[in-house]
């Protein structure tokens, strides 16, 4: 796949946040949950059971000068279906997940899962980022995952391991949308550790209230300037 193919088809990514999180995301970027443990200064004990295990419900993180983040749970990694279908172990999948700053590709895998039983009632933050500027910025960190990297519920769960998150140019695109049609030919595209600076490359900010009516809370100036390569 090359950059122009992703920014066609999939213009803009979808990450979904706790509600109330973009001021400090504005302050301190997306950050993948070992990234969010780092900031807080959690300890090498406690932060084990949350980056190598799938965590049972929301871990919530408090300091005086950061306020409060979640830690969201891991419900959808039933322990015994990854067992099954994974290359490696659980604790080094969790890490790998742990290490990452997740996007939808189309919005209609977004709604999927805002419609999802555990998600439905809840309040949501929705991060649009425009996909030829996070390119532009940053694309040596991304990789393409062919699935929903973050859930394994039934016996048929796509294999996954060590290769599952793909680099831009070696991602079998034109294999896959033979395969699945474009829409389902790329699911997740994810930033290594953090995305830093979001300001500089999202387009709007969603608020989504329980039971899914949509708010937009903020959107980029149109003068915003193109972003330079890091």
């Amino acid at each position: 796949m090359d950059d122009e193919q992703l920014i066609d088809h999939f213009p803009r990514l979808f990450h979904v946040t706790q509600a109330g999180a973009w001021p400090s995301i504005l302050r301190h970027g997306l950050l993948s949950t070992r990234a969010l443990l780092d900031l807080y200064g959690v300890d090498d004990a406690a932060r084990a059971a949350i980056e190598t295990e799938p965590r049972p419900g929301d871990v919530v993180l408090d300091d005086p000068a950061l306020g409060r983040a979640v830690v969201r749970d891991n419900r959808p990694l039933r322990v015994d279906i990854l067992g099954r279908c994974l290359d490696g172990s659980i604790a080094d999948w969790c890490r790998m997940l742990n290490a990452r700053v997740f996007f939808w590709a189309t919005e209609r895998r977004l709604e999927h899962h805002l419609r999802a039983r555990g998600h439905r009632d809840q309040p949501r933050e929705v991060v649009v980022v425009d996909t030829a500027r996070l390119l532009a910025r940053d694309s040596d960190a991304l990789t393409l995952c062919a699935f929903n990297s973050g859930s394994a519920l039934y016996p048929n769960a796509p294999r996954r391991g060590p290769d599952s998150f793909v680099a831009v140019d070696a991602y079998p695109f034109q294999e896959l949308r033979a395969r699945r049609g474009v829409r389902d030919a790329v699911v997740e595209v994810c930033v290594e550790h953090a995305l830093v600076e979001v300001a500089a490359v999202a387009e709007c900010v969603w608020s989504i209230r329980a039971g899914g009516e949509r708010e937009e809370i903020w959107r980029a100036s149109a003068s915003a300037q193109p972003v330079a390569p890091r």
